[in-house]
C-alpha cells in the first residue's frame, strides 16, 4: 500500500494533494498551478511531487508526472521521474512518463535505454507517445535516426509500432522521411516492411503518395495481413 500522506503535512500541502487527486482535470491543473506558485518556505514542491507519485490514487500520480517539466526543468529530475513510472500499472501514468522526456536538453546512453524501455511498453498508446517523443528529440538534434532504424528491425511489435509513430511525426516536417519508408516497404526485411506498412497506414490518412506505396508492398503473411488492414483504414478497400 502506498503512503497517502506525509506526517505533519500542512494545510497547503493537503489542499494540493486533494486537488491533484481529483478526477476533474480542472482541479488537477489547479494543483499544478498552486505548486508552481508556492512561496519560498511554504512547502517543498519537489517533496510533494514525489509524495503524489507514491500514492494509490492514479490521478495524483498522473498529476505529479505531468507537473515535472513545469516545476523541475533539469534533465536529472525529468529522467528520475520518468524512470519511476515505467512499471506503473496505469498506461496513462506511463504515457505521461514518456511524454515528459521531450523536455530534455541532452540525451545520453541511459536516456536512450529509457526511451527504448518505453518503446517496448505493452500499451500501443504509450508506444505512440514514445515515438512522438523520439521524433521531437530527433528534430532537436538529440536523438539519431539510427535509434528509429534499430526499432524498425526489431522482432517486438511494440518497438516497431514506436518506430512507425516516430516516422509519422517526422514525415510532417521532413518529407524525405517518406523515401526512407518507401525503401523499407519495397526492399527491407520483413520487420522493416511491417514497420513501413504501419507507418504508411498512419501517414496515408493524409497522403496519397503513402497510399500508393502501401499498395506496392509484398511480404510475408503477417505483412500482407497488416497491409490489408491498413488499406481498409485509409479507405482503399
Amino acid at each position: 500500500m502506498r503512503r497517502e500522506r506525509l506526517s505533519g503535512a500542512g494545510r497547503v500541502t493537503d489542499e494540493i494533494i486533494r486537488l491533484a487527486s481529483s478526477s476533474k482535470a480542472k482541479e488537477r491543473n489547479e494543483a499544478v498551478k498552486r505548486l508552481k506558485n508556492l512561496k519560498l518556505g511554504e512547502a517543498d514542491y519537489s517533496r510533494i511531487l514525489w509524495q503524489l507519485l507514491g500514492m494509490d490514487n492514479e490521478y495524483a500520480r498522473r498529476t505529479a508526472v505531468k507537473a515535472v517539466p513545469v516545476l523541475l526543468r533539469n534533465n536529472r529530475d525529468i529522467i528520475l521521474f520518468s524512470k519511476a513510472v515505467l512499471q506503473d500499472e496505469s498506461w496513462q501514468v506511463r504515457e505521461a512518463g514518456a511524454n515528459i522526456l521531450r523536455n530534455l536538453t541532452e540525451v545520453r546512453g541511459d536516456t536512450l535505454k529509457l526511451l527504448e524501455s518505453y518503446s517496448r511498453d505493452r500499451a500501443p498508446i504509450v508506444n505512440r507517445t514514445a515515438g512522438d517523443t523520439m521524433a521531437h528529440l530527433h528534430l532537436k538534434g538529440l536523438v539519431d535516426i539510427k535509434l528509429v532504424e534499430s526499432l524498425a528491425k526489431s522482432s517486438l511489435p511494440a518497438e516497431r509500432r514506436t518506430a512507425a509513430f516516430c516516422l509519422r511525426r517526422l514525415e510532417k516536417s521532413r518529407p524525405e522521411i517518406l523515401e526512407l519508408v518507401r525503401e523499407w516497404a519495397l526492399h527491407g526485411g520483413e520487420n522493416e516492411k511491417w514497420t513501413a506498412v504501419y507507418a504508411l497506414k498512419l501517414i496515408g490518412k493524409n497522403s496519397r503518395d503513402a497510399v500508393e506505396i502501401l499498395k506496392m508492398v509484398e511480404g510475408s503473411h503477417e505483412v500482407s495481413r497488416l497491409k490489408a488492414k491498413a488499406l481498409r483504414e485509409v479507405g482503399e478497400e
